[in-house]
């Protein structure tokens, strides 16, 4: 039987857990955690931790509760989980990409008006939304919120497109160190990036809209960036897994 990894110091989404408890349920630890956000302590089964782990703390149920009740008008839908998504990066600490979003300098925000999910359906269906279609949510002005003056509803080619101008106007590829073909669509790219004056190590997916036919590979948000200091944590994970296979 594997030894089990200790995950004392490590974060999931908004929980830091702080250490073991000592206690076994049904055979399996239980870990003393802290909420990065509303800084409330919980206690959360091991295998519960990365899965359903943020739920347990009060601060993610009343979030959570009180958008479904804004959401009665239409709940669940796709364009539903498009504004849930589009708060949860602007005002979820735990979130993946809140640093890009809602804590960015100066931060993104949601106006007011769309705090409400019926506002946002109505505007949505007036501007161009279509429940059979997934269309996606952009912003105007990248620098500013979220609001009805400064979005739009654009095919997922044209958000690719944008998506791609805007990595190459914002994060300056300094060095590519390598590519992995996975097919004849998509390559993974690892690269070394600066964004805003500091250094990123980006290993992302890229996708060919020509069958890689012609060199267009676009970025698509599959992958993920680290900061520098997160590598050598990386590499020893890493090395856990070749370790693990070998």
């Amino acid at each position: 039987m594997s030894k089990e990894i200790d995950l004392t110091g490590k974060r999931f989404g908004r929980l830091v857990v702080l250490k073991k408890t000592g206690k076994l349920i049904c055979g399996r630890s239980v870990y003393f955690c802290k909420c990065g956000v509303c800084e409330r302590f919980v206690k959360v089964m091991r295998h519960n931790v990365k899965r359903i782990g943020n739920e347990k703390c009060r601060c993610y149920k009343k979030n959570v509760s009180a958008r479904k009740v804004n959401a009665s008008v239409e709940h669940p839908s796709r364009l539903y989980f498009k504004w849930e998504n589009m708060h949860q990066r602007c005002e979820d600490k735990g979130h993946i990409h809140y640093e890009l979003y809602g804590g960015n300098n100066p931060p993104i925000t949601v106006c007011e008006e769309w705090k409400e999910f019926a506002s946002f359906r109505l505007w949505s269906f007036q501007n161009g939304y279509m429940s059979n279609t997934n269309y996606c949510l952009s912003r105007l002005d990248d620098s500013k919120g979220y609001s009805p003056t400064n979005c739009e509803f654009i095919s997922k080619e044209k958000n690719a497109s944008k998506i791609m101008e805007r990595s190459e106007v914002n994060k300056m590829e300094k060095k590519l160190f390598g590519e992995i073909e996975k097919d004849s669509t998509q390559k993974i790219k690892i690269s070394l990036k600066e964004f805003k004056e500091m250094e990123f190590i980006d290993i992302r997916v890229f996708f060919s809209p020509t069958d890689g036919a012609r060199d267009d590979f676009i970025p698509t948000k599959r992958g993920i960036t680290l900061r520098v200091e997160q590598l050598k944590e990386f590499e020893k994970i890493i090395s856990l897994v070749v370790q693990e296979l070998a």
